[in-house]
């Protein structure tokens, strides 16, 4: 049995829930290759990954430090630099917070030393995060900009995402919403590049979009989001996330009169979690928990709660060196990023011998741009033709159009027009479900695609959609006027040519501005 051979049965292992045999197959490969730094930092890494899974951080901590120190005299300093930061977040994760701040520092000097960019930058992140457990988020926005300093130099395009939505949230925690707004659109792009983790990715974008329409008062759409969020991360089974939307939820039911499933869920919650180190997210439960209580009226068993979260919040703050974070910590990387800069270009320019395989890179990722509207996010009516030409099966075909959307023009301005369409693109897309797509048609005109196919839940899905656009407050956008949508729609049968369903649709809407606009017309088919 070869070495890799091992580790993929203990993987396997892992996946049919048999932790015992991939413990025991991860020491096996682990003793195999002793005397080979790397190889066996390796299986530590995985083993320390099993024991962080199952709740025993101090031996998942006692691994990685075990790894760390058979390389740290080894000449592959590129494998003690990952383990360094898998350490450091766990010290974070144990609360051993001035472990984990040393630890970061000390990966991204020696990052510095490398040309590493991307460890450089999971440095800065890190001491970040540290400056979110204190609530100091505007201080951690110095340190994601400083590691947007060095964005285009970064190599993975997860680490990319992975800043993006670290500033999403610290954004979000500032109230500044439109920017977090904003920056989702293009977390948006990047996360659908990536194709094996697309739906973990998208599922935390949608818990994001939701904050956002929880903050703003518009509860049903950030528990529709939520739900979108909950299909995206089945594939993966990611427990983090599913514990977010539970938190995210919880708060949403207080709001609405459903305090009751809001505690139900949150103790549940607070259940699963009980053998793990999460006491950010413990303490983040307790809060929802307490104003759930509060919004059903038992009034103790929330003060019992809102001192359970002070309580965590004290202990974390008292173990963070906040003297040490900060303005400290930033002057460091400062100091570093000559060293950074200098090595980054000599790998640069041997990296030019590559170059034939970056632009291959390039046009690739420009091959996927080409199906997406660049105003909007959404799709094009490119994609909506290879789509066409390529989906079998009965759907159902929805054609809007924003009525008198020549007058926002003239009256405003193109550029508020342009606002406009984008709102109008995010109300549709976050008014449909998982499955269903949005495609910016041209102009104003946009087509919904549902996988639905019964016309009277069609029917219903599209007056749905209508009254959300003309319910949603365009007055900060276009003062004293609102917006509305006229729509026409078709289903497809299983043997109906996609051409004739498009054309009955675009009739429909027709016949829909011709009737007033502001509605929604079914076309049937001339049998019907």
């Amino acid at each position: 049995m070869t070495v890799m051979n091992v580790l993929n049965q203990a993987s396997q292992a892992l996946v049919e829930g048999d932790k015992a045999r991939a413990i025991a197959l991860c020491q096996q490969y682990i003793d195999e290759n002793t005397n080979d730094a790397k190889k066996s930092s390796l299986g530590l890494r995985i083993l320390s990954d099993i024991y962080f899974g199952s709740g025993k951080i101090e031996t998942a901590i006692h691994l990685l430090e075990a790894a760390q120190a058979k390389l740290i005299h080894s000449a592959d300093q590129g494998e003690l630099l990952v383990v360094q930061n898998s350490l450091a977040q766990r010290y974070a994760d144990d609360i051993r917070f001035e472990d984990a701040m040393n630890t970061w520092l000390a990966m991204a000097a020696e990052a510095a030393n490398m040309g590493d960019i991307d460890h450089f930058i999971e440095g800065l992140i890190g001491i970040a995060q540290l400056l979110e457990v204190v609530s100091d988020h505007q201080r951690a926005l110095q340190f994601y900009n400083k590691a947007r300093d060095h964005y285009e130099g970064i190599q993975s395009s997860q680490l990319k995402l992975r800043i993006n939505l670290c500033e999403v949230s610290c954004l979000i925690a500032l109230t500044l919403y439109e920017d977090a707004r904003q920056l989702l659109a293009d977390c948006e792009t990047q996360a659908l590049l990536d194709g094996e983790f697309a739906d973990a990715y998208m599922a935390e974008l949608f818990v994001y979009h939701s904050q956002i329409c929880r903050a703003m008062g518009q509860i049903d759409g950030a528990i529709n989001l939520l739900e979108k969020a909950r299909v995206s991360s089945e594939r993966h089974k990611l427990k983090w996330i599913s514990n977010k939307i539970s938190l995210e939820l919880g708060l949403c039911y207080s709001l609405i009169a459903r305090a009751d499933d809001a505690i139900l869920l949150l103790k549940q919650t607070l259940t699963d979690i009980a053998d793990l180190s999460l006491p950010m997210l413990r303490s983040e439960l307790y809060e929802a928990l307490s104003h759930a209580y509060d919004a059903n009226g038992e009034y103790l068993q929330a003060l019992a709660c809102e001192e359970q979260a002070h309580a965590i919040a004290i202990e974390l703050l008292s173990k963070v060196p906040v003297s040490e974070l900060g303005l400290h910590c930033l002057r460091r990387f400062k100091r570093w990023e000559p060293k950074l800069d200098f090595e980054k270009t000599r790998l640069e320019n041997a990296a030019l011998k590559n170059q034939a395989l970056s632009q291959q890179e390039v046009v690739s990722k420009l091959e996927k741009d080409v199906y997406i509207d660049p105003l909007t996010r959404l799709y094009n009516r490119r994609w909506l033709d290879v789509t066409f030409s390529t989906r079998k099966g009965p759907y159902a075909i929805l054609v809007a159009d924003a009525d008198h959307f020549k007058s926002v023009n003239d009256e405003f301005s193109h550029q508020v027009g342009d606002v406009v369409l984008q709102e109008l693109a995010f109300i549709l897309q976050q008014s449909v479900r998982s499955g269903d797509f949005v495609a910016r048609y041209g102009g104003e005109e946009f087509v919904i695609l549902l996988v639905e196919t019964q016309a009277d839940k069609v029917v219903r899905t599209a007056d749905r959609i209508r009254n959300q656009v003309e319910q949603h407050h365009w007055q900060d956008i276009m003062p004293g006027r609102q917006m509305t949508i006229s729509i026409g729609m078709a289903i497809k049968t299983e043997q109906e040519a996609v051409d004739s369903v498009f054309e009955r649709a675009d009739k429909a809407l027709y016949q829909s501005k011709h009737n007033g606009r502001n509605r929604v017309t079914f076309g049937k088919k001339k049998e019907d």
